[in-house]
């Protein structure tokens, strides 16, 4: 996960609404997938008058998954996806982006106070209220992986603190049975799924899980059989 919005980015051409509206706005479903992409690589950012706006900011490759989230979030946005060139001002490299804001609401300030503190993202200490199989979907579908030396699966949650990732893995056992473990990498640490519960990680999110996002989980026909699935498996598509 990446926080580039507050490690000294810099993006140009976007605009800010006037829009007003609250968390109760927000349907069921468009609050499962804001809270996964917070917990991913979206971002909320503050405006002069204490709204917020949430940004989407995707590799170009990834088009279709950000399409796809435009669509569920478009009544908050004025302007449809676009390509943008990101550059961040500790690599001095500027790189692909694509991806979109919303209009600015309140609805977003609150969520905002909710997961960020002195600019930085936490994890809420009522995660658990919020983290349902769609929000897993999006989560994973933001920072999930396969390990290619094994059948367990990843959560690249090294942008949290350790104390933040360990509340994560007790909501993950307590909501959904899933057994993890932290494993280091480098200086920073990351949720690993072994192959035991990534077989039920895989059984809560794929009905929720797009077509183009199915290589995070290294889906193949022999692995989707334990489900009762088969080549004939019908997943949400992105158009």
């Amino acid at each position: 996960m990446t926080h580039l919005a507050y490690n000294g980015e810099t993006r140009t051409g976007e605009a800010e609404g006037n829009a007003v509206g609250s968390r109760a706005g927000l349907t069921a479903r468009e609050r499962s997938i804001v809270v996964g992409l917070l917990l991913g690589d979206g971002h909320l950012e503050l405006s002069r008058r204490g709204l917020a706006r949430l940004s989407v900011r995707q590799h170009p490759k990834r088009r279709g998954y950000v399409d796809w989230l435009y669509q569920e979030l478009r009544r908050f946005v004025r302007t449809s996806p676009r390509s943008t060139m990101c550059f961040d001002r500790r690599t001095q490299v500027a790189t692909p982006r694509y991806g979109f804001k919303t209009l600015a609401y309140p609805v977003f300030a609150e969520w905002h106070l909710h997961f960020y503190e002195d600019g930085t993202k936490r994890v809420p200490e009522d995660i658990g209220q919020w983290l349902d199989a769609v929000a897993l979907a999006v989560w994973f579908t933001d920072d999930g992986s396969y390990k290619t030396d094994s059948r367990g699966l990843l959560l690249n949650t090294n942008a949290f603190s350790f104390e933040d990732q360990q509340r994560l893995q007790e909501v993950l056992m307590q909501e959904f049975g899933l057994r993890t473990a932290l494993h280091r990498l480098k200086q920073w640490w990351r949720i690993y799924i072994p192959a035991r519960s990534s077989d039920r990680l895989i059984e809560v999110i794929l009905p929720h899980l797009a077509t183009c996002a199915q290589y995070k989980l290294a889906l193949t026909p022999e692995r989707l059989i334990p489900y009762g699935r088969d080549r004939r498996i019908r997943l949400p598509r992105f158009r």
